[in-house]
């Protein structure tokens, strides 16, 4: 028996929408200054025109400070880093693609539907605001460094366009990240997902993966994720055979890796969640050479340590008497020790096994399937002869698929500062977000959507209605109202309801 490290179902983890105004239809015109001469001050300036599209203010000096030592045309690393890290400090989590430049990933990104920075040939670095469909097509609207503004069409878009993009996290679109200018041999492709997903979406991407390593004659390898070992199969093992707990843990670890091992051979493997089912039958199908991740022992003692705390519960269970100031604090705790153990750890250990699998498989194109609070795992990723690939399987804005403690643990996992009353708030929400986001999954079979939506509806609370909230909770479990788990979330929709956050027609048109 294994598991998958997930938040709560029923214990809340919750989103604040990060970038409300990212919107291509709402952004406001920016103009850039003409006399911006160095490198600095014109990659400091696109940046900050494109927070302003975010709807957020940074500090432009400090930010040409930062990046001072950028030189003038295409960048790569180091500069790269230079650029991301300089941003991140600003609180706008900036990354650095490669796509292909061509029509299809410009449609990719117009469904995004946010905006961009984009090198273009003979202007530099440019603030695309928005990519739309008129009467002629596709077109895209950006500032260039001279401050005028352009709507070019698709067509004439791309051929300026070299495909290297600065951007927010990216959904659906198979992305590189961009490191230097000579071409790899090998890929490595961090695919990340919510593990209740529909198989279809990930089954398209497999089959284009090993079809291209079947014509190219590459080997295609699959390394599949360990969250966690039941410490009770260890603790039986350890009783029945007479051994330490080491030993135990590491007999059923091996025993787990030869059944993921074993979709070589064609045999495939059961598991209780249909999505990973569907994709072990794909792989033994397809007998795809496969991995289980190494986890570590140490490493699983203390996420086993960490769990005993019940941190989350004794959260969840200050926000149901109305004690909101210790269910922050609380929470805050959870989400900071999840981090560390969970994803911080297993992270750094998951990178030393790609990297010794790529050296024994040079030229090979290898991909990994994490939980999407993994995200960013692969910018850490310095695999000699390989480019490093991502693909996020969601809807709409990466961050409305990411429920508040997540997107925090990523922010901080990927070095973006987050201001302390942000950060608050991310936490206050989570519980009444959770609650709502299981009521509409009786009748919404989506993780990704019932999130969203519940995010649109906890989104529209203030920090007081919250507040009222949990204490309208306690007094209704004082009353007898609320028996279990799914009374809560019923009593939060209904809460949320007679107050008028809901708007039956988001539900109804996505149901």
């Amino acid at each position: 028996m294994r598991k998958r490290k997930i938040f709560p179902v029923v214990l809340a983890v919750v989103f604040l929408i990060l970038y409300p105004a990212a919107s291509f239809s709402a952004a406001p015109s920016v103009e850039f200054k003409e006399n911006d001469i160095s490198p600095a001050n014109q990659i400091s300036e696109v940046i900050s025109e494109f927070s302003h599209l975010l709807g957020k203010d940074i500090n432009r000096e400090l930010l040409a400070q930062e990046t001072k030592d950028v030189p003038a045309g295409v960048i790569y690393e180091p500069y790269i880093s230079k650029v991301l890290s300089a941003a991140r400090k600003e609180g706008i989590f900036l990354l650095a693609f490669k796509l292909i430049p061509e029509l299809n990933s410009l449609v990719s990104l117009q469904a995004c539907a946010q905006p961009f920075i984009a090198y273009l040939k003979e202007d530099g670095y440019c603030l695309v605001k928005e990519v739309g469909e008129g009467e002629k097509g596709i077109f895209a609207r950006y500032i260039n460094p001279k401050g005028s503004e352009i709507t070019a069409s698709g067509y004439d878009f791309v051929n300026k366009w070299n495909g290297h993009i600065f951007s927010l996290p990216l959904v659906n679109i198979l992305a590189e990240r961009i490191r230097s200018e000579e071409s790899k041999a090998g890929r490595f492709i961090a695919v990340y997902s919510y593990h209740k997903e529909d198989f279809g979406k990930l089954k398209q991407l497999l089959e284009d993966m090993r079809k291209k390593a079947e014509s190219s004659g590459k080997i295609f390898i699959y390394i599949d994720e360990l969250g966690l070992i039941p410490p009770e199969s260890v603790k039986k093992t350890k009783n029945s055979m007479k051994l330490d707990e080491k030993e135990a843990f590491e007999r059923a670890r091996k025993s787990l890796a030869e059944e993921i091992e074993g979709f070589e051979r064609g045999v495939s493997t059961y598991d209780e969640n249909p999505f990973y089912q569907a994709q072990y039958s794909y792989l033994a199908k397809n007998k795809i050479k496969s991995y289980m991740e190494d986890l570590d022992y140490e490493n699983w003692k203390r996420i086993v340590a960490f769990d005993n705390l019940n941190i989350h519960d004794k959260a969840t269970r200050a926000f149901c008497l109305g004690d909101t100031k210790t269910y922050v604090k609380k929470l805050k705790e959870y989400t900071k020790g999840f981090w560390l153990y969970n994803v911080k750890e297993r992270d750094e250990n998951f990178r030393k096994q790609i990297t010794k699998i790529s050296r024994d498989y040079p030229g090979s194109i290898i991909f990994s399937l994490r939980g999407i609070g993994h995200y960013g795992l692969e910018e850490k990723l310095d695999l000699e002869g390989f480019s490093i690939e991502t693909y996020v399987i969601a809807d709409g804005d990466f961050s409305e698929n990411l429920v508040s403690d997540q997107m925090s643990q990523v922010m901080f996992s990927n070095g973006v500062n987050i201001a302390p009353y942000e950060e608050s708030l991310h936490y206050l929400r989570s519980f009444p977000e959770e609650c709502i986001r299981s009521y509409l999954e009786k009748d919404i079979k989506s993780l990704t959507l019932s999130t969203r939506l519940a995010k649109k509806i906890i989104y529209r609370m203030t920090e007081q209605n919250i507040k009222r909230l949990s204490r309208d909770i306690s007094f209704a479990f004082a009353k007898g109202k609320i028996s279990k788990p799914e009374d809560i979330w019923s009593y939060v929709y209904n809460w949320a309801d007679t107050r008028g956050k809901i708007v039956p027609a988001e539900l109804e048109f996505n149901k």
